[in-house]
């Protein structure tokens, strides 16, 4: 009983904490756009652009994501590898762990039908 009110409280915690996380996340992604807008040279006000800032503009709609996919791609390979032994492992501690909150749930039953 205490492990499932527990859990609904971790519940909610997790959702606060991936709730502020996407709010960072889009705060980052809107500064980093006005960052880049900036140092491509673009005027909002301009009715038309310096030359060279559409291939700046370019140049940073290919460059940023490509940098993010590259740093992902290190991120998996070497600092969490999900090799077969590795996958293995983790579903494994899954089905231990399902395996024991279904008990959990299965004596509640049994003691609330009691």
């Amino acid at each position: 009983s205490t492990r499932v009110r527990s859990s609904a409280a971790s519940d909610v915690y997790k959702r606060q904490i991936i709730t502020f996380a996407r709010k960072l996340g889009q705060t980052f992604a809107a500064s980093g756009t006005m960052m880049l807008l900036d140092w491509a040279g673009y005027n909002s006000t301009a009715s038309i652009q310096a030359a060279g800032v559409g291939d700046k503009i370019l140049t940073a709609a290919t460059l940023v994501p490509a940098i993010a996919y590259s740093v992902t791609f290190l991120i998996f390979a070497f600092w969490y590898p999900l090799n077969k032994k590795r996958l293995e492992k983790l579903h494994e501690d899954l089905k231990e762990v399902r395996k024991e909150e279904f008990e959990e749930i299965e004596e509640i039953e049994q003691k609330a039908n009691a």
